[in-house]
């Protein structure tokens, strides 16, 4: 009789999740805001975000944005454990302060000046570690948000990336082992060695600069206060 035994199968080996070190990493950016209202001498943007996740304190600010930021107007990053949700909330405002009005709102979500997301940990890595937002089954991915109220409206552009740490982390040396390839390319073609031998000629010449006042100016050691004078004998010795 031949017998043939067979254990449970591996639960990693079972699973399409890639291992973790249970944390999910959020990367928001907003890339522009266009005003569909005219303003005389703005308009000046004010947004407040708003993050919560379980066991991670809270984070609220009111941040100003630029009216022409050139694709990066506010950048922000948030960690959050994997096997629970996290919400970011973006509210927009126009402020006239300057004109006695105060914070008005800008409508970019519908008629909503405010737009919430959720993220959702333990979908994101029962899926593979890809992006899970209720907009986009990948990642990173852009959004253009439109408002439609009566009142002021604004196009808001905003990209969101979702990932585990584990991939985040690896996406990090990817850029950075990229940087250095490049690097290591441009100097072995030559293109970088006229700006090697001018950072090299600037250096030379700040060092000169810094130490010729040094070295012109008279110095004893009454100069220099008694203590030091000791700390410097016993050095010495």
């Amino acid at each position: 009789m031949l017998l043939i035994a067979v254990g449970p199968r591996s639960t990693f080996a079972a699973s399409p999740s890639p291992q973790d070190l249970g944390l999910t990493i959020v990367n928001v950016r907003v890339n522009s805001v266009s005003a569909n209202f005219w303003d005389l001498s703005g308009p000046w943007w004010v947004m407040d975000y708003a993050f919560s996740a379980p066991n991670v304190p809270s984070d609220i600010q009111r941040v100003g944005l630029s009216n022409a930021c050139g694709g990066n107007c506010w950048t922000r990053g948030f960690t959050f454990r994997s096997n629970t949700v996290g919400t970011l909330s973006l509210t927009l405002y126009d402020d006239q302060s300057c004109c006695l009005s105060g914070l008005q709102q800008v409508a970019f979500n519908g008629g909503s000046n405010y737009v919430t997301f959720r993220f959702n940990g333990a979908q994101l890595m029962s899926t593979g570690g890809q992006c899970v937002i209720s907009v986009s089954p990948a990642c990173p991915v852009t959004l253009s948000l439109s408002g439609t109220s009566g009142g002021k409206n604004a196009v808001v552009s905003v990209t969101i990336d979702v990932q585990n740490a584990l991939r985040y982390q690896a996406s990090l040396r990817r850029v950075m082992l990229q940087q250095y390839y490049d690097m290591g390319s441009q100097l072995q073609s030559g293109q970088n060695s006229q700006q090697c031998f001018n950072n090299y000629l600037a250096g030379q010449r700040q060092l000169n600069e810094q130490l010729l006042p040094l070295i012109i100016t008279p110095f004893t050691l009454i100069m220099v206060q008694p203590p030091t004078i000791t700390d410097i004998i016993k050095d010495t010795l």
